[in-house]
């Protein structure tokens, strides 16, 4: 029998160990995930058998590794240049190593080959901030010197949960005490107000599907975030594809059915027209409005837009610094890419509350383009306001210029 190569042998050794690494994934929950980590690892010690010298030489359209990219390009960059990359500073950017570099996801036993967590945390950065073709995962496997645009992926959907994982203790609603607190730091502003609600489109870069029948339904989404008077974002929902307007994804919130849990006594949150007048949300009055004369409506108008607009400065603030959110590059044709679109969302928006203390560059930026926001034009449609709510509004009104 003829001696096989030494090549042979540690390509079959590969498969071997890749088979019983695939059979010892129990956890139904993750298999998918672990069995493409698994693969993952079995093609990376491949291509590199395969390129050893006296071998076969590698397909001319791999990617070049440089896995000491963390090494030798970061630390080499100035901080304008690391910060315009991955757009946050060293410091924030060692902060959020921090926070997920014990997470169980990076401890697996089959994982010893994953890349170093912090180019895996470099890798997602530069997504989430890069707009356009400059996210596609093929430019961003090429410049980082890792595997293909599936390696991207892999890692994109690692590091998120991570974040994922951490999400509600930089997300929250804000408890009775912070309530309070915000009630009386911002009371001569809009009384007992204690958050500002807005929505933004979220845009994909292609159809998620290929039903021509939904193509133009599916190709937006809907963020609705609640923050506070710093721009914190304390509630986050992403509406499911094809949401449309401000009120459908509002109407299915919890803060719309379950308003007790989120207010108390005479606190409520300011929305703009979209929205409907209930007793915890307050909006301009209307063009037909018969409430009171039209110098006071105008009046608390003016007042109730220039905090208001709080959330949409929050939301600029919020896309200023993740531009991938002014257009996603996903296919979102099941319900796993839904999954990872919203997640993609609100990750974006806790990095937002985590980063948002430093924010003095992309504050400045916002500054710059902000518009003349104090007059709002309201609606012109018909109110469904109850008369408690428009009792509250009224009460509200005099408080501010009492």
């Amino acid at each position: 029998m003829p001696r096989k190569s030494e090549r042979a042998e540690i390509t079959k050794f590969l498969i071997e160990n890749t088979i019983l690494k695939l059979r010892s994934v129990e956890d139904a929950t993750s298999i998918y995930d672990d069995a493409d980590e698994i693969m993952d690892e079995f093609h990376d010690n491949l291509l590199i058998v395969l390129s050893n010298r006296y071998c076969i030489r590698t397909p001319s359209n791999s990617v070049p590794k440089l896995l000491d990219w963390h090494k030798n390009v970061l630390p080499h960059m100035n901080d304008n240049q690391f910060k315009e990359m991955l757009r946050v500073n060293r410091e924030q950017f060692q902060h959020l190593l921090t926070l997920i570099e014990k997470s169980e996801v990076f401890q697996k036993p089959y994982s010893n080959k994953q890349l170093p967590i912090e180019l895996q945390l470099a890798i997602v950065l530069y997504r989430l901030g890069s707009a356009s073709e400059n996210v596609s995962t093929r430019k961003i496997a090429n410049l980082f010197g890792i595997g293909g645009g599936g390696t991207v992926d892999k890692i994109t959907r690692r590091v998120f949960e991570a974040f994922f994982n951490i999400l509600g203790k930089y997300i929250r609603w804000p408890n009775e005490v912070e309530r309070s607190k915000i009630v009386k730091d911002t009371f001569n502003e809009l009384p007992h107000c204690i958050g500002y609600i807005d929505t933004m489109e979220i845009k994909f870069a292609e159809p998620p599907t290929r039903d021509p029948k939904t193509k133009y339904k599916m190709c937006t989404n809907k963020l609705q975030i609640v923050c506070d008077e710093k721009l914190r974002i304390r509630h986050a929902v992403v509406g499911d594809l094809g949401t449309f307007n401000d009120a459908e994804i509002f109407r299915n919130s919890v803060i719309y059915k379950n308003p007790r849990k989120f207010f108390s006594d005479e606190q409520w949150i300011a929305g703009d027209s979209t929205y409907p007048l209930l007793d915890h949300v307050i909006t301009p009055y209307s063009k037909n409005s018969d409430y009171m004369d039209e110098t006071s409506r105008s009046q608390f108008n003016k007042q109730h837009s220039k905090y208001r607009v709080r959330a949409e400065y929050c939301i600029n603030l919020l896309m200023e610094r993740f531009c991938s959110l002014k257009e996603l590059r996903l296919r979102v044709d099941n319900k796993r890419g839904e999954d990872l679109c919203k997640k993609w969302v609100l990750i974006c928006c806790m990095l937002h509350n985590i980063l948002l203390s430093d924010d003095k560059d992309f504050k400045h930026i916002l500054s710059s383009k902000r518009k003349n926001y104090d007059i709002e034009d309201p609606c012109d449609g018909i109110s469904h306001a109850t008369y408690s709510s428009e009792n509250k509004r009224r009460k509200i009104f005099h408080k501010m210029f009492s």
